[in-house]
């Protein structure tokens, strides 16, 4: 299976439609093991392109995919943020996805939804304009009716620290 994987991550990178078919396949041949589909969730939420954020919007919605299964979140997601070019993308629809899969978690799972969270809590390792647009995200997120605690509190941690950003239009250091 190791080479398997292997292969398909190299397959998926290339350009032209080899990718999106191997990919097909190989769900396909393995769909029924939870495992194995867990991976292939990974794998393609970590496919570099323009518009990734609307690859993985796609994937929310494939059979593969339960927003009510902590483990296909989880693999879904950690493939995403993993993905730091389509997570930091400059237009922040990495962000916006981000804060849309939160705020649907939190009245599924909002202990899945802090877990994930974070990642948007980091804004500190970012330029101005990253900070601005994680800002925003974070605050759309907090402004959620009943909010879950555990999400509340991550989230409002990080507000209480956040820097007071003035206009940004300096070209960003991520995505």
């Amino acid at each position: 299976m190791t080479e398997k994987l292997a292969a398909l991550k190299a397959l998926s990178r290339m350009p032209g439609d080899t990718g999106a078919k191997a990919l097909e396949d190989f769900y396909q041949t393995f769909k029924s093991d939870t495992n194995v589909v867990d991976t292939w969730l990974t794998l393609q939420a970590s496919i570099p392109s323009d518009d990734a954020a609307g690859h993985v919007r796609g994937l929310l919605k494939h059979e593969a995919f339960d927003l009510t299964n902590p483990n296909k979140v989880r693999a879904l997601m950690t493939g995403f943020l993993n993905n730091t070019k389509a997570f930091h993308n400059k237009d922040g629809s990495g962000y916006k996805l981000l804060a849309d899969v939160v705020i649907q978690l939190n009245d599924v799972n909002a202990h899945t939804a802090a877990g994930i969270v974070g990642k948007l809590t980091q804004f500190n390792n970012c330029d101005a304009l990253h900070q601005k647009l994680m800002l925003e995200q974070l605050k759309r997120i907090m402004a959620t009716p009943k909010l879950n605690t555990q999400v509340k509190d991550i989230v409002g941690k990080a507000l209480a620290t956040a820097p007071k950003l003035q206009t940004v239009t300096a070209s960003p250091k991520l995505g």
